[in-house]
């Protein structure tokens, strides 16, 4: 989601609940992060909540993530 200059992305797992500490990386062709940076990523917090603040006017924003299968044999 947007609001304002910031850019929030949300991870749940299949259930729909929050997951915490998924690395997300942020990147825009226009604009920018902090000084100067067209790119950045954190983890997400217990909410499963990330944001990014986007300075320099109008922003495109792609978000990612990489993908964790975890499989386990009993």
């Amino acid at each position: 989601s947007a609001a304002g200059n910031v850019v929030t992305a949300k991870v749940v797992d299949r259930y729909g609940n929050a997951v915490k500490g998924v690395k997300v990386s942020a990147k825009t062709s226009t604009g920018y992060f902090g000084s100067g940076a067209t790119s950045t990523s954190g983890e997400t917090d217990e909410a499963g909540q990330i944001g990014f603040a986007v300075t320099g006017g109008n922003a495109t924003v792609t978000l990612s993530v990489a993908i964790i299968i975890v499989l386990s044999h009993a």
